[in-house]
């Protein structure tokens, strides 16, 4: 044919031989000719599907990689990090970003409860997430109180004022 033809990426132009950096996903390439008077126009498209590569997350409960066990009223951090995008923090499905990489203080109820990181991943990478355990119990040993005056079974009169002593142990 006569003419120039015309190259596309994804709907833009772009000149032939010359190195392309591309994201994963779907491209599609067109290579047309326009008509004219002696032939009529002409396309060859091609779709190309670049894979993208595993994302990235990391979940830390107190700083390890694994399900945790904490006894009220001890703190516990939860940290996520990922290389590809941003990361949400979920517990039992509730979004806990705000709270990454802090410590806190369990609410006095044991459960297990599930702590999911969800990283974004880009246009290079999938998206990623990763579930762990936190189990909060509660203090399973009841404390022991001993009252150490008055003494037991001792005789004392009406009205009398009393020292009250004990000691108490957890």
């Amino acid at each position: 044919g006569v003419g120039s033809p015309v190259l596309t990426m994804d709907g833009n132009i772009i000149s032939s031989g010359v190195a392309l950096n591309l994201s994963g996903g779907n491209h599609i390439f067109n290579c047309s000719l326009a008509s004219s008077q002696n032939y009529s126009y002409s396309e060859n498209v091609s779709n190309f599907t670049i894979d993208k590569l595993n994302g990235d997350v990391k979940l830390y409960l107190n700083g390890i990689e694994d399900n945790v066990t904490v006894a009220y009223p001890q703190q516990y951090n939860i940290t996520a990090t990922t290389l590809y995008g941003t990361v949400i923090i979920y517990k039992d499905g509730v979004d806990i970003t705000s709270n990454n990489g802090k410590n806190v203080t369990p609410s006095m109820n044991s459960g297990y409860y599930n702590i999911t990181a969800v990283s974004s991943g880009n246009e290079n990478h999938s998206s990623l997430s990763m579930t762990r355990w936190l189990n909060v119990t509660l203090d399973a040993i009841s404390p022991s109180i001993e009252i150490t005056s008055p003494q037991d079974g001792g005789s004392y009169g009406y009205n009398m004022s009393l020292p009250l002593n004990y000691i108490v142990t957890d």
